[in-house]
């Protein structure tokens, strides 16, 4: 199931409201990252946006002293047994999260534990989510039920 819902609308404001934060934790991430030199990280669980579990060093002159990070989920992660782990891996924990059922909230949606709608914030005009077709869901009354053709469409704008 595919819907659309005007960003001035309630349903739509959550969303912006939604956006700005997830706005924040991609730049958050970023930074660090930059910081940190590593290109690429695993999301913590649960979460939609925001968090990491672990992190992963792909260029050569980029791999991680042994005595900082420690192998983790088909990555690494900061040791918390020394002064300069503990300080790294705060800096992980300091990241904003936001976790599946907030994006759920948004549209009423109670996929606990596993369950989360897909979205896409691209549109100058409409947000978009979607749901898997045989999820029981209520639709807000500020939304529009469409074709996947036209989800597409729109969400290449």
């Amino acid at each position: 199931m595919r819907f659309k819902t005007l960003k001035t609308s309630q349903t739509g404001l959550k969303f912006k409201e939604l956006q700005k934060r997830v706005d924040h934790c991609v730049a958050a991430q970023e930074r660090l990252a930059e910081k940190l030199g590593f290109q690429q990280y695993k999301k913590v669980y649960n979460s939609a946006w925001g968090g990491i579990s672990c992190v992963i060093f792909t260029k050569k002159d980029s791999v991680p002293n042994p005595r900082l990070w420690k192998k983790r989920h088909y990555g690494v992660f900061p040791k918390k047994n020394t002064y300069a782990g503990r300080k790294l891996a705060k800096q992980f924990e300091d990241l904003p999260i936001i976790y599946t059922h907030e994006l759920n909230n948004c549209v009423g949606f109670d996929g606990a534990p596993f369950k989360s709608i897909g979205c896409c914030f691209n549109h100058p005009e409409w947000m978009l989510f979607s749901l898997e077709d045989d999820w029981t869901f209520t639709i807000p009354e500020d939304c529009i039920e469409i074709t996947t053709t036209e989800y597409k469409d729109l969400s290449k704008k």
